[in-house]
């Protein structure tokens, strides 16, 4: 059994942007103020990387080196200095009336994968950060909207999970991967949606990917995200859609319905046998990983909001 302990408090301020106003890396979280783009690790805040005044932000990603940050239009690249690397239109990136959606460096940092909306399609691509030339378009089917999307990158493989929450028609997945030489999806099983889930992660292997729904976790076969398994969770917990793979451990976020307490599940490895874990739980939204056993949780109101 394990209960969770808070390491440290600290502000986020987010200017009252949209959700996602944060980002991570393996070891340190990003959150977007009005003006910067602000890091931290769990030894303590890290460099702040000034906006350019020009770009109005919308999403952004954080790598060991670089931040990319994205408006409607427009994709910039920073290095670690905050100098402007590189920048590129939207649409002469994906298509005319592109929308970005979401956005996440590769495993390696030299690349980066987009996800973004047209009125017809939903298109997938990944571009290098040197040039900002695309390394690969991949277009689909248009999805239910409004669409809130997700980029979860594979921990092995040269691949990412695009997640989209599509409110009452549930969730759509789309598998992608690049082979050394060109970008191609994978067909699966959550391609047409499935039942509303949200991401809590990968297996350690990398071979399972865990969702959780309102009432269960399930896990998915990595690439082709069949189903392997699926679980009730407590009778009194409802899940918060979210949670985190820690170790050999699988925890899920959420509440107990009678008395609305914030309340944790945790699984064993297999995703089969699971407790709800002694209070206190951490409360605030889990925001995601940071390192190999530590989660961020932020409070939902509030700017600056508080970070646990």
């Amino acid at each position: 059994m394990t209960a969770f302990r808070e390491l440290a408090t600290f502000e986020v301020v987010h200017g009252k942007r949209s959700w996602p106003w944060v980002a991570f890396t393996a070891d340190r979280v990003a959150f977007a103020s009005a003006t910067h783009i602000h890091t931290r690790g769990l030894d303590g805040p890290g460099p702040s990387f000034p906006l350019p005044p020009d770009v109005d932000l919308a999403v952004f990603a954080l790598s060991s080196e670089s931040v990319a940050i994205a408006s409607r239009e427009v994709l910039a690249v920073l290095d670690g200095s905050a100098a402007e690397r590189k920048r590129a239109r939207i649409d002469a990136l994906l298509g005319e009336g592109a929308a970005l959606s979401a956005l996440a460096f590769d495993r390696t940092g030299k690349r980066l994968w987009l996800s973004a909306e047209t009125e017809t399609e939903t298109v997938i691509a990944l571009v290098d950060t040197t040039s900002l030339e695309p390394v690969g378009v991949l277009r689909s089917a248009a999805l239910p909207r409004p669409s809130l999307h997700e980029i979860h990158v594979h921990p092995i493989d040269d691949a990412a999970l695009v997640l989209a929450a599509c409110g009452e028609e549930g969730t759509f997945a789309r598998v992608v991967g690049f082979a050394g030489d060109e970008v191609s999806a994978v067909p699966g099983a959550l391609d047409a949606g499935g039942i509303a889930a949200g991401f809590v992660g990968f297996s350690a292997d990398g071979a399972r990917v865990h969702l959780a729904e309102a009432d269960e976790l399930r896990t998915h076969a990595w690439p082709t995200l069949h189903e392997l398994s699926s679980v009730p969770l407590a009778d009194d917990f409802v899940s918060s859609f979210s949670g985190a793979v820690l170790g050999d451990d699988i925890f899920v976020d959420g509440d107990l319905a009678d008395s609305q307490e914030d309340a944790v599940m945790q699984f064993d490895r297999a995703a089969i046998h699971g407790i709800v874990l002694p209070g206190p739980a951490p409360s605030g939204m889990w925001a995601g990983r940071l390192g190999a056993l530590s989660i961020v949780a932020i409070e939902a109101k509030g700017d600056p909001s508080r970070a646990r």
